[in-house]
């Protein structure tokens, strides 16, 4: 039988490496961690705002609606950062996070005028830049075209410490998806950015 030896030249390794590594950043860091909060903290999702100029069209502003579910995304997300409960079960049901990986005790809404025990993570945003792009280029067309973007600043604070704890730029992009995809779509992108940030800055 005839065996055929393949041998990839240095060049082709580091491609496949560069393919395999991990995805580029979307995100700028505004504000360092002044400090590596405790593990097994209890983080809270606040309110996400619009923040774009007030001479913005009213058409063009993000819905309310939309924001909400973006924070439902992030707490989603979040969860498989939680540390396991004294079950030793992970808070996020069927998480494949290693305990190892979970930072947080709990990861919950909460609304933006709640008093929250000290040492809790607070995690809020403000939509900065918001386009939606145009779904019928995006689905006829491609090649970037209609493509929609948006800006997130995402702060997080401690309860009993003064100034903010953490605070970064995040950039989502909706470049296609099911029928040209939607905002939802971009939104959810940007949750899972927000939670490989945390992941990466705060370990």
């Amino acid at each position: 039988m005839l065996k055929i030896k393949t041998v990839l030249c240095p060049a082709c390794w580091i491609a496949l490496l560069l393919i395999a590594g991990c995805a580029p950043e979307t995100w700028v860091v505004v504000t360092p961690p002044t400090a590596r909060p405790a593990p097994n903290v209890a983080l809270v999702v606040g309110e996400v705002v619009d923040a774009l100029p007030a001479d913005t069209p009213i058409d063009a502003h993000p819905e309310a609606a939309r924001l909400e579910k973006f924070r439902s995304f992030l707490v989603n997300d979040l969860k498989g950062l939680a540390r396991a409960d004294a079950g030793g079960q992970a808070v996020m049901s069927g998480s494949s996070s290693s305990k190892h990986d979970r930072m947080f005790s709990s990861v919950a809404l909460g609304p933006a005028d709640s008093s929250y025990a000290d040492s809790t993570l607070v995690l809020t945003g403000r939509v900065l830049t918001y386009t939606t792009g145009s779904r019928m280029m995006r689905y006829f067309v491609g090649f970037g075209a209609g493509k929609g973007k948006c800006v997130i600043e995402m702060t997080l604070r401690q309860r009993g410490r003064p100034g903010d704890l953490f605070v970064a730029n995040f950039k989502g992009q909706l470049a296609g998806g099911v029928y040209g995809g939607s905002a939802q779509d971009m939104f959810r992108g940007v949750s899972m950015e927000v939670t490989r940030c945390l992941k990466k800055t705060l370990r």
